[in-house]
């Protein structure tokens, strides 16, 4: 393992160079000698050794909320074969590396399928720390008592407030670092943002109030659960979320007896280091502090021109496990069909809601930027919307035209944004893209580049959620010339620019199996 690096003195304009760097070069955030070992890189999972497990299930009592979360959000739902070891790209090397021939699949989407995000938990009935592992969806003890007040205190909630279960939800660095190297520090944000999505979203179907906090200190959360924080454990939490069962405050007694600790193992025989990774990742140990005026503004006004109308939205069943099985976009080849304009309406619509409900649920950083976080969409093959660029207004659930002369061709610009052609997104049915304030030194404090990007994902996982439950297949990608898109919807020098974006169509049947498990 390598030693840690000597801190040095930076400014948040230097990090702020760094993170806009990711989102407008991320062909650039690697050095020119940067390789990808895959034959060291970690388990897909975190392995213990030893320790107590409680496999989770529908008859697992107080235990049952955990089960439905987890098993929708974190779990492993599915296996897929690819015999020619699919298409693994990173953003500076955008040529074929062939990876596993049998891959593992949960039901939220993650950049190159690297699930760097995991959960802790603190059961409502029993004060001691587990970890979750999604392959074999039990928690692991990890013999830590006591963290359910601590974590109450750290994270500011009220006297008697109650929180039923406490999840917590950190990053493994390594997992996609060791394949994307600096731009971890922004896939791995956004991943983090597509799970709490999904788990706030399973969580609120929960009875019970639902808690949720964002932005706090890390090292604390940490030391709360007795995990290791330090630089080359590369672990840092994201979001503590409680939720269900209702009650009064925890009144869980303490156990009788610890269970003994198990072992962590890791794979990896070396961790690659990054000093401007290490710094950022430093540097967001402190908590944001709100700016007095709001950060960042509106992006500038669409030219005046008639709104266009969209159909009213469905309400798609977003929970139902089918739902979630076909969401998938690995390996998609979109068709070039049409879908219809309630397809695009319901997908908007969703997407928005999710914004909201992260804005009214969350407090600090993470309300703020969810709040400011705008959708776009460019239409290519939806009836009745003629194919241009457009900004969407989810009050009144129409589109406005983002420039003044009608773009027929925008797919075609889509297309040449992307850095590998590893999917034909000038044949979706539409392409959504979230927009942000750039600038979060507003916030005297980089976690709120953080809660930037988590808003980001939650859109993410909302989209591609949608676009499932009306049987089309979500794409999202990172890597793009978001420079090239930005200029597309008018935002240069608006202080807004494209984060995310999202291909949305019908696409081919996969050649390849993939099928469902169910968890013990």
């Amino acid at each position: 393992m390598a030693q840690p690096t000597v801190p040095e003195p930076v400014t948040n304009d230097d990090l702020y160079a760094y993170t806009e760097g990711l989102r407008r070069d991320p062909r650039g955030a690697n050095p020119p000698d940067w390789r990808v070992d895959w034959a060291d890189g970690p388990w897909p999972v975190t392995v213990y050794s030893g320790g107590r497990r409680t496999p989770l299930s529908a008859s697992t009592g107080p235990l049952s909320a955990l089960h439905r979360v987890l098993s929708g959000s974190l779990a492993i739902s599915r296996v897929r074969n690819d015999p020619a070891g699919g298409v693994q790209a990173t953003p500076e090397t955008p040529v074929p590396h062939r990876g596993p021939r049998i891959q593992l699949r949960r039901p939220v989407p993650s950049g190159g399928g690297m699930y760097p995000t995991e959960a802790y938990v603190v059961p409502a009935e029993e004060d001691l720390v587990h970890h979750y592992c999604p392959y074999r969806h039990e928690l692991v003890c990890l013999g830590r008592t006591g963290a359910a007040a601590l974590l109450r205190r750290t994270l500011g909630f009220a006297e008697g407030e109650p929180t039923g279960h406490l999840v917590v939800l950190v990053t493994r660095f390594w997992k996609s670092f060791y394949k994307y190297g600096d731009f971890t520090a922004r896939l791995a944000a956004v991943d983090a943002g597509v799970v709490l999505g999904r788990v706030l979203r399973l969580a609120e179907a929960e009875p019970g109030p639902t808690r949720l906090r964002t932005g706090f200190l890390g090292a604390a959360v940490a030391e709360c659960l007795g995990i290791a924080a330090t630089e080359d454990a590369r672990e840092v939490p994201w979001a503590v979320l409680g939720f269900g069962p209702p009650g009064g405050p925890r009144g869980a007694a303490p156990p009788a007896s610890v269970p003994a600790p198990p072992r962590a193992l890791e794979r990896s025989r070396r961790i690659k280091r990054s000093a401007a990774f290490d710094r950022l990742q430093r540097a967001c140990q402190e908590p944001a502090v709100p700016p007095a005026l709001a950060a960042g503004g509106e992006p500038p006004p669409p030219p005046p021109l008639e709104p266009v109308p969209l159909a009213a939205p469905r309400r798609p069943a977003l929970l139902d496990p089918a739902v979630r099985a076909r969401r998938a976009s690995r390996g998609a080849r979109f068709t070039g069909a049409e879908v219809e304009c309630a397809a695009l309406a319901t997908v908007l619509h969703t997407a928005a809601d999710a914004l909201s409900r992260l804005a009214r649920t969350g407090s600090g950083p993470a309300a703020h930027w969810a709040a400011r976080t705008r959708l776009h969409c460019a239409v290519h093959r939806v009836s009745g919307v003629a194919p241009d660029w457009y900004r969407y207004q989810p009050e009144a659930q129409t589109l406005l035209r983002t420039g003044a002369d009608t773009d027929p061709r925008c797919a075609v610009t889509v297309r040449k944004a992307l850095f590998a052609a590893s999917f034909n997104p000038e044949l979706a049915a539409f392409t959504v893209h979230i927009s942000t304030p750039l600038d979060w030194r507003a916030w005297r404090g980089p976690v709120a580049y953080r809660e930037q990007q988590l808003a980001v994902g939650a859109a993410v996982e909302a989209i591609t959620l949608a676009a499932a439950a009306e049987r089309l297949s979500g794409h999202p990608v990172l890597g793009f010339d978001a420079d090239l898109i930005d200029r597309a919807y008018r935002l240069v020098d608006s202080g807004h620019g494209v984060q995310g974006q999202i291909c949305v169509g019908a696409v081919r049947t996969d050649p390849q199996w993939e099928i469902g498990i169910s968890q013990r």
